[in-house]
């Protein structure tokens, strides 16, 4: 579902290797919520029978993304988008 070019060693390398100095790199779940609602719109769209309803597919949604954020607490690289900020 989700294409990840670089690791966060790789950006980190990259980014130094064009002569930048690495300030913070974060592996982040920014938008999974709804991300898990619009596949499961998608499921809808396609002629699935509805699985539940809109709220407990935005509760879901969100408990999902609660459950991705605690484990990139636990580990550093579980986000599925980094953010890396540097300088010159």
């Amino acid at each position: 579902r989700h294409l990840q070019i670089f690791t966060r060693a790789a950006l980190a390398h990259t980014a130094q290797a064009a002569g930048l100095r690495v300030e913070r790199l974060l592996a982040l779940s920014a938008e999974s919520a709804g991300i898990y609602r619009a596949s499961e719109e998608a499921l809808e769209a396609d002629g699935a029978a509805p699985r539940r309803s809109p709220a407990l597919r935005i509760v879901r949604s969100w408990l999902q993304r609660h459950a991705e954020y605690r484990e990139s607490q636990r580990d550093p690289d579980a986000g599925e988008d980094l953010l890396l900020v540097a300088t010159r």
